[in-house]
């Protein structure tokens, strides 16, 4: 089944249309000045805001999937964030103090399956579960958990590894040069953002959940990010962003294998806002709960969403050189 042409498909197809009209009604001195006239015709069309790109151009488009996020494209990360805006970020938080504990108690020993030990994942458990997760362990206790059991670990701890800061070397965890460098609290901003790009841009996001690969997804997450911006300045329903806040193209590269099942929903829901929640930059809510409907046996568990004041501190818009510098 074909995908429906977009008013994008329609402008540029009328683009070159007039482009080939304008080529066959002049005459040209040489080949030379048709194509230097042809590439500033495609030179504009690529710098111009398309309605269906949510405001953005081709020009920006490239940017955000090719980009480093860092230069002046629709989406710029603000590295020197200072520490006491930054600190409560969960994943942030967890990372930067398996750092300490390397740099503090020297080199961990690792699991045969290369994961932290129990001692040390009790170490944590013990500082960052409040009395009632605690609890919800029961006689199993907090010695007996895990690594992999619990993303709030697991997943800090991958991130360290993709962006080279704490790396197994000889079965032992130990604090890379560039994780020393980055450990001091003038350098918490720089540490934070390079998390963030170590999980939207190495981590494959489908390790957080068990829906399909979905790679179109990951690729294309830059641009949901620069909707959120809008879409989500007051609280929202979360399936908003479903409709509104992804690429167009998305809907139709997505299979949807099961019929009461969106694929789309669950993408939203665990690889870009759960991630976003936990570098504090998006809160959710449980929305108020309407009836059920025939055939939505979900109606009920629907969330509202909205960005936090750090969200427009940290990912801001390059191309207005706003932020801290």
């Amino acid at each position: 089944m074909d995908s429906p042409r977009r008013p994008a498909d329609d402008e540029i197809a009328a683009v070159f249309a007039a482009m080939r009209s304008e080529a066959a009604s002049r005459e040209w001195g040489s080949v030379e000045e048709l194509e230097a006239h042809m590439e500033s015709v495609m030179a504009r069309l690529n710098a111009r805001p398309q309605a269906d790109l949510g405001g953005l151009s081709p020009n920006d488009m490239v940017q955000l999937l090719h980009g480093d996020w860092s230069g002046p494209g629709p989406l710029r990360l603000v590295r020197n964030l200072p520490l006491d805006e930054i600190a409560d970020a969960p994943w942030f938080t967890v990372a930067r103090t398996l750092m300490q504990v390397v740099r503090v108690g020297g080199p961990i020993k690792a699991t045969p399956k290369g994961n932290l030990p129990r001692a040390v994942v009790r170490l944590f458990l013990e500082n960052i579960l409040s009395e009632e997760a605690k609890e919800r362990f029961g006689e199993r206790g907090l010695g007996a958990v895990n690594e992999q059991d619990l993303h709030a670990i697991h997943i800090p701890r991958i991130l360290l590894d993709m962006a080279g800061l704490v790396r197994q070397r000889k079965g032992l965890f130990v604090l890379t040069k560039a994780g020393r460098g980055l450990l001091p609290d003038a350098s918490a901003g720089e540490l934070f953002a390079v998390l963030f790009e170590a999980c939207f841009r190495k981590l494959d996001l489908a390790y957080l959940d068990r829906a399909p690969e979905a790679p179109e997804f990951q690729h294309l997450i830059g641009f949901a990010m620069v909707r959120l911006r809008e879409l989500a300045r007051d609280w929202i329903p979360a399936d908003r962003i479903d409709a509104e806040g992804l690429h167009p193209d998305l809907r139709g590269a997505i299979p949807q294998t099961m019929p009461e099942w969106d694929p789309i929903t669950t993408l939203v829901e665990r690889r870009l806002l759960y991630p976003l929640e936990q570098f504090n930059l998006v809160e959710r809510r449980e929305a108020p709960k309407p009836p059920a409907e025939p055939g939505d046996p979900w109606r009920h568990i629907r969330e509202e969403v909205r960005k936090t004041p750090l969200y427009d501190r940290f990912l801001v818009d390059g191309r207005l050189r706003v932020g801290r510098e």
